[in-house]
């Protein structure tokens, strides 16, 4: 199965030489004999045909899903294409916001300020509900989702952490391909943005076990029952 991954958004530079591009993450998260990637920068313009790839994920950026830039309606018609057309797509942090917006969603500057780090969510996996935890990075929050959306990940902090669509969408609020060293290094770079209250407590439990392998295996289910 090959696996287009859409790149919304930007490393650091200082950050690029260790832990790759965003589509490198993905590339490294999900890395399973199964799979082949193609990275698009499509923040550049850069969008493949529908058909160019078995299924597709969209990944974080800086940019909200409500910004007046030439390719975010262009992602939001790419990404009603995929439901058209029965083609898997899953999205992460601003990709999940983005698939929310473009099938009747809807996503806010959230009021209640930031949330970054390490963080806790509820999640049904597998008919089961469970705890996961990820890390975090985001201000803006999926406030209202789609009609036809199932609520598969909740916080206290942010209600809509996870929407499953039928079996064709999946997405997260949270990074599962950030580990604990990539999140410290952009506390570095971009931290100076954020306000006192995002920043408090970041350090206190930023090497606790993350539930990543179990999160992977459920990006990977997804794709694989699509297959």
């Amino acid at each position: 199965m090959k696996i287009g991954i859409l790149i919304t958004g930007h490393t650091p530079d200082k950050l690029v030489d260790e832990f790759g591009s965003y589509g490198d993450m993905f590339e490294n998260l999900l890395q399973d004999e199964s799979f082949t990637f193609a990275q698009y920068t499509v923040l550049e313009g850069n969008f493949p045909n529908l058909d160019d790839c078995d299924g597709y994920v969209i990944t974080g950026s800086k940019f909200g899903a409500y910004d007046c830039l030439d390719w975010i309606p262009r992602l939001e018609k790419f990404i009603r294409n995929c439901f058209d057309t029965d083609t898997p797509i899953a999205g992460f942090c601003f990709g999940h916001q983005i698939m929310a917006q473009a099938m009747g969603g809807v996503v806010e500057k959230f009021s209640g300020g930031w949330d970054v780090g390490y963080k806790t969510y509820n999640l049904t996996f597998q008919e089961k509900n469970e705890k996961a935890s990820v890390m975090a990075w985001h201000q803006d929050q999926v406030i209202e989702k789609p009609k036809d959306a199932q609520l598969i990940a909740s916080s206290s902090f942010c209600k809509i952490a996870g929407l499953k669509y039928g079996n064709i969408g999946l997405s997260l609020q949270s990074h599962p391909e950030y580990n604990s060293d990539f999140l410290k290094g952009l506390m570095r770079e971009r931290g100076a943005l954020l306000p006192k209250h995002a920043k408090d407590g970041f350090y206190e439990n930023i090497h606790s076990p993350l539930s990543t392998e179990r999160v992977t295996l459920m990006i990977k289910d997804f794709f694989k029952a699509n297959s």
